[in-house]
């Protein structure tokens, strides 16, 4: 991949979903001088080392964001699910992504590292249908399938503006082999997302968007 790593996601997700985003990857924390009081109040309310570290390298790709995007890079008011920005962590790295649109009323991401993965932790997230697709596939693409099918559920869920009492199994998507392509979710509820996937070397990056009817 010749691009870096933030242009090839702004790319791939703009070409595939259809509308313009934008991208910030950052594995380097936000400077504590850096931070707003009011950040600087929430961050003092975390109490895990691992977590604060995380959380200052989250501050440092949302105010990134902010930035690229016109919007002030004071972040202690930005709540999720949210309308613009969406955001996710792995492996010491932190993607957020941007897009203002009247076609949508959500947004998601999720970034995951490479890692095995169980088979029988299909049941957990994929319906009956998405489950018969991953049973056909041989033993050598089930584990990066079920990578990929995860961080999709995942930016979906984060997309949704109603997720709050929402599992993972009532998003339902389309064609579970494609890469991009459309889900939903029904009952009382009906929404149609919008979503794109990509396999790079060690990580698995899925973006979506909640389509307004």
């Amino acid at each position: 991949m010749a691009l870096p790593l933030e242009t090839f996601l702004e790319n791939w997700l703009s070409q595939s979903i259809g509308l313009p985003m934008l991208v910030s990857v950052c594995s380097s924390p936000a400077e504590l001088g850096d931070l707003t009081m009011s950040e600087l109040g929430q961050f003092g309310q975390i109490r895990s080392t691992a977590r604060a570290d995380s959380w200052l390298i989250g501050r440092a790709a949302l105010k990134k964001i902010c930035l690229r995007s016109g919007l002030s890079p004071e972040t202690s008011a930005i709540g999720f699910p949210n309308k613009q920005i969406s955001l996710s962590h792995s492996g010491g790295t932190a993607v957020a992504i941007f897009c203002r649109s009247e076609k949508t009323s959500g947004i998601g991401i999720d970034f995951e590292i490479a890692r095995p993965v169980r088979r029988e932790s299909a049941r957990f997230f994929l319906i009956d249908c998405e489950r018969e697709y991953i049973e056909q596939l041989g033993d050598e693409s089930i584990c990066e399938e079920l990578i990929r099918l995860w961080t999709v559920k995942e930016a979906i869920f984060k997309a949704d503006p109603d997720n709050s009492s929402t599992g993972l199994r009532e998003y339902c998507i389309a064609q579970p082999n494609a890469f991009s392509g459309i889900a939903s979710i029904g009952g009382g509820r009906s929404k149609t997302f919008q979503y794109a996937s990509v396999v790079l070397d060690s990580v698995v990056v899925s973006g979506a968007v909640t389509l307004v009817n």
